[in-house]
Protein backbone atom coordinates (compact mmCIF):
# COMPACT_ATOMS: atom_id res chain seq x y z
CA UNK A 1 0.00 0.00 0.00
CA UNK A 2 0.96 3.31 -0.61
CA UNK A 3 1.08 6.24 2.14
CA UNK A 4 1.10 9.02 -1.00
CA UNK A 5 3.14 11.15 1.33
CA UNK A 6 4.64 13.36 -1.32
CA UNK A 7 1.41 14.61 -1.88
CA UNK A 8 0.19 14.83 1.61
CA UNK A 9 3.50 17.03 1.91
CA UNK A 10 2.90 18.95 -1.01
CA UNK A 11 -0.78 19.37 -0.30
CA UNK A 12 0.78 20.77 3.26
CA UNK A 13 3.12 22.93 2.06
CA UNK A 14 1.07 24.59 -0.30
CA UNK A 15 -1.08 25.15 1.79
CA UNK A 16 0.57 27.41 4.15
CA UNK A 17 2.89 28.47 1.83
CA UNK A 18 0.44 28.56 -1.60
CA UNK A 19 0.42 32.74 -1.43
CA UNK A 20 3.91 33.26 -0.77
CA UNK A 21 5.68 31.39 -3.41
CA UNK A 22 9.61 33.40 -2.36
CA UNK A 23 8.60 31.56 1.16
CA UNK A 24 7.65 27.82 -0.59
CA UNK A 25 10.87 28.44 -2.96
CA UNK A 26 12.93 29.11 0.72
CA UNK A 27 10.94 25.69 2.75
CA UNK A 28 11.75 23.26 -0.15
CA UNK A 29 15.51 24.47 -0.38
CA UNK A 30 15.27 23.82 3.77
CA UNK A 31 14.16 20.74 3.23
CA UNK A 32 16.55 20.24 1.09
CA UNK A 33 19.45 21.36 3.05
CA UNK A 34 18.44 19.20 6.06
CA UNK A 35 17.30 15.91 4.18
CA UNK A 36 20.33 16.14 2.50
CA UNK A 37 22.51 15.98 5.78
CA UNK A 38 20.70 13.22 7.21
CA UNK A 39 20.82 11.15 4.06
CA UNK A 40 22.65 11.45 0.85
CA UNK A 41 22.71 14.36 -1.48
CA UNK A 42 22.50 12.38 -4.40
CA UNK A 43 19.03 10.77 -2.90
CA UNK A 44 17.66 14.31 -1.05
CA UNK A 45 16.63 15.82 -4.32
CA UNK A 46 15.19 12.64 -5.67
CA UNK A 47 12.80 12.02 -2.92
CA UNK A 48 12.30 16.36 -2.70
CA UNK A 49 11.18 15.85 -6.68
CA UNK A 50 8.57 13.81 -5.97
CA UNK A 51 7.47 16.60 -3.28
CA UNK A 52 6.96 19.58 -5.77
CA UNK A 53 6.46 17.07 -9.09
CA UNK A 54 2.67 17.85 -8.56
CA UNK A 55 3.25 21.77 -8.67
CA UNK A 56 5.63 21.78 -10.97
CA UNK A 57 2.96 19.91 -13.35
CA UNK A 58 0.31 22.34 -13.09
CA UNK A 59 3.15 25.47 -13.96
CA UNK A 60 3.66 26.63 -17.37
CA UNK A 61 6.72 24.86 -19.05
CA UNK A 62 8.27 28.06 -19.18
CA UNK A 63 7.75 29.30 -15.54
CA UNK A 64 10.47 31.22 -13.84
CA UNK A 65 9.51 29.86 -10.82
CA UNK A 66 9.83 26.48 -11.80
CA UNK A 67 13.35 26.76 -12.96
CA UNK A 68 13.99 28.67 -9.52
CA UNK A 69 12.41 25.44 -7.49
CA UNK A 70 14.42 23.14 -9.63
CA UNK A 71 17.71 24.85 -9.03
CA UNK A 72 17.31 25.88 -5.98
CA UNK A 73 16.33 21.85 -4.81
CA UNK A 74 19.87 21.21 -6.73
CA UNK A 75 21.73 24.04 -5.16
CA UNK A 76 20.37 23.20 -1.38
CA UNK A 77 20.68 19.30 -1.71
CA UNK A 78 24.09 20.35 -2.35
CA UNK A 79 24.71 22.16 0.17
CA UNK A 80 23.12 20.00 2.74
CA UNK A 81 26.10 17.53 1.82
CA UNK A 82 28.19 19.15 3.38
CA UNK A 83 26.48 18.98 7.17
CA UNK A 84 27.74 16.02 7.78
CA UNK A 85 30.41 13.45 7.16
CA UNK A 86 27.87 10.91 6.09
CA UNK A 87 25.77 13.01 4.00
CA UNK A 88 28.64 12.89 0.68
CA UNK A 89 31.44 10.32 -0.06
CA UNK A 90 34.13 13.36 -0.15
CA UNK A 91 33.48 14.34 3.24
CA UNK A 92 34.30 10.89 4.34
CA UNK A 93 37.50 11.10 2.31
CA UNK A 94 38.10 14.18 3.72
CA UNK A 95 37.95 12.99 7.43
CA UNK A 96 40.27 10.23 6.58
CA UNK A 97 42.88 12.90 5.22
CA UNK A 98 42.60 15.10 8.29
CA UNK A 99 43.30 12.51 10.19
CA UNK A 100 46.57 10.60 8.24
CA UNK A 101 48.09 13.49 6.50
CA UNK A 102 47.48 16.38 9.74
CA UNK A 103 47.01 13.92 12.24
CA UNK A 104 43.04 16.14 12.91
CA UNK A 105 40.79 14.23 14.31
CA UNK A 106 37.53 15.75 13.42
CA UNK A 107 34.34 14.34 15.26
CA UNK A 108 31.29 14.10 13.41
CA UNK A 109 29.88 17.14 16.02
CA UNK A 110 32.54 19.09 15.54
CA UNK A 111 32.73 19.02 11.62
CA UNK A 112 28.66 19.48 11.65
CA UNK A 113 29.04 22.67 13.98
CA UNK A 114 31.69 24.34 11.35
CA UNK A 115 29.66 22.88 8.02
CA UNK A 116 26.04 23.68 9.26
CA UNK A 117 26.31 27.69 9.30
CA UNK A 118 27.99 27.79 6.76
CA UNK A 119 25.71 25.40 4.75
CA UNK A 120 22.71 27.60 6.01
CA UNK A 121 24.01 30.62 5.52
CA UNK A 122 24.88 29.33 1.26
CA UNK A 123 21.40 27.97 0.90
CA UNK A 124 20.17 31.64 1.94
CA UNK A 125 22.54 33.34 -0.62
CA UNK A 126 21.34 31.19 -3.55
CA UNK A 127 17.74 31.65 -2.16
CA UNK A 128 18.69 35.33 -2.51
CA UNK A 129 20.65 35.04 -5.81
CA UNK A 130 17.56 33.13 -7.40
CA UNK A 131 15.19 36.28 -6.15
CA UNK A 132 17.54 38.28 -7.54
CA UNK A 133 18.62 36.95 -10.59
CA UNK A 134 15.88 34.58 -11.57
CA UNK A 135 12.86 37.40 -10.43
CA UNK A 136 10.58 33.78 -9.95
CA UNK A 137 7.24 36.28 -9.56
CA UNK A 138 5.38 34.98 -12.35
CA UNK A 139 3.68 33.15 -10.22
CA UNK A 140 2.00 35.18 -7.28
CA UNK A 141 -0.10 32.04 -6.50
CA UNK A 142 0.91 28.77 -5.68
CA UNK A 143 -2.09 26.60 -7.99
CA UNK A 144 -3.92 23.74 -5.55
CA UNK A 145 -2.05 20.71 -5.22
CA UNK A 146 -4.62 17.86 -4.99
CA UNK A 147 -4.38 15.60 -2.34
CA UNK A 148 -6.50 12.60 -3.44
CA UNK A 149 -4.93 10.23 -1.11
CA UNK A 150 -6.99 8.73 1.14
CA UNK A 151 -7.50 9.13 4.79
CA UNK A 152 -4.40 7.34 7.11
CA UNK A 153 -5.99 4.25 8.23
CA UNK A 154 -4.61 2.77 11.67
CA UNK A 155 -2.39 0.23 9.80
CA UNK A 156 -0.78 2.94 7.70
CA UNK A 157 -0.20 5.44 10.61
CA UNK A 158 1.48 2.29 12.21
CA UNK A 159 4.10 1.56 9.50
CA UNK A 160 4.78 4.85 9.15
CA UNK A 161 5.94 5.35 12.61
CA UNK A 162 7.19 2.50 12.19
CA UNK A 163 9.34 3.67 9.16
CA UNK A 164 10.30 6.80 11.51
CA UNK A 165 11.67 4.71 14.41
CA UNK A 166 13.78 2.99 11.61
CA UNK A 167 14.70 6.12 10.16
CA UNK A 168 15.62 8.02 13.92
CA UNK A 169 17.81 5.32 14.97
Amino acid sequence: FRLQLELRLAAALQERLGKQPRLFLLAVMMLGLLLSAAISNVTAPVLLLAVVQPLLQELPSDSRFSRALLLGLAFSCNLGGMITPIASPQNAIALVALQQVVGADVSFGRWSSVAGPVALVGTLGVWLLLLLLLRPDDCAVLPRVACGATPLTRTKKFSLGAVAVAVLL
